[in-house]
């Protein structure tokens, strides 16, 4: 019918208590990864701010932009 399918299994299974998720690549299990490591963490600094949330998922993001330079 001249149809062409390409199959592309995932290359991560992630089970985390009874759900499971299953991951395409290697930036997918560090995104993965990344958003459950910042769930409850905070991050204290010199001048005695606190940054969470989304002000820290900003310095990660920086941090991995820097490392892939």
């Amino acid at each position: 019918r001249g149809h062409l399918y390409i199959a592309q299994p995932p290359l991560y299974k992630v089970k985390r208590g009874q759900s499971e998720t299953y991951l395409k690549d290697e930036r997918a299990l560090e995104d993965y990864l990344i958003a459950g490591g910042l769930d409850e963490a905070s991050l204290e600094l010199n001048s005695g701010e606190v940054l969470t949330g989304n002000d820290l998922a900003d310095v990660v993001a920086q941090a991995r932009q820097i490392r892939s330079i």
